[in-house]
């Protein structure tokens, strides 16, 4: 009796769950709302990525949309999560277009030759950076280490691309927010229900 009790609650939850992700979904195509006290874009990849690492205190996201740039891949597991982007010339004929990745871990470890910043734009992050350049593609990458995650920027700019512009505004529209933030805003989309990280089930 206790087992079917527990697979209804777990149903219920589900329900509830794929209900807000409906409802984010809708809100990532009609409207463009920000969560509370930043200039983050509430997107459904924002949700999915916090639970992808349930110790990541901070979430990365957006702060504005992407002019010229399209959501390309989303990948999410209980190790992390990858979102990517790339321009809308990605796929035309004069040749690959501009790429952009965001992923979320729970740890990282930044490569030899990665350089600290000594002045980082986020309060209570660690960041290291490498440039590189093979003569067609500049890419910069980027490691955002703090309590409980970090995540790896890597943007990659052919060379017909005014590549420092394309950085610049990535730079400009990447944030960190908080998970608290994120839950305050799941918490709110289901009407109360539930937020973003399950209640722990009470041992038996």
């Amino acid at each position: 009796m206790k087992r079917l009790i527990l697979l209804l609650a777990t149903a219920v939850v589900l329900v509830l769950v794929i209900g807000l992700l409906v409802r984010i979904s809708q809100t990532d195509s009609e409207t463009t709302a920000v969560l509370s006290g930043t200039d983050c874009i509430a997107r459904r990849y924002v949700v999915l990525e916090a639970q992808s690492v349930p110790s990541a205190q901070l979430i990365p996201c957006v702060s504005e949309d992407l002019d010229g740039w399209v959501l390309a891949t989303e990948t999410y597991s209980n190790d992390g999560s990858t979102v990517s982007w790339g321009t809308s010339s990605s796929t035309t004929a004069d040749g690959a277009g501009a790429g952009w990745s965001v992923s979320l871990t729970a740890s990282c470890s930044p490569p030899t030759g990665a350089n600290p910043e000594p002045d980082p734009p986020f309060p209570g992050v660690q960041l290291h950076s490498l440039d590189s350049n093979n003569g067609t593609i500049a890419v910069h990458e980027q490691w955002y280490q703090f309590t409980g995650g970090c995540v790896a920027s890597r943007i990659a700019i052919p060379d017909r691309f005014d590549e420092q512009r394309i950085f610049d505004e990535l730079d400009a529209s990447f944030d960190l927010v908080a998970r608290s933030t994120v839950n305050d805003f799941v918490y709110a989309e289901s009407d109360g229900n539930f937020g973003l990280d399950p209640t722990p089930t009470p041992a038996p």
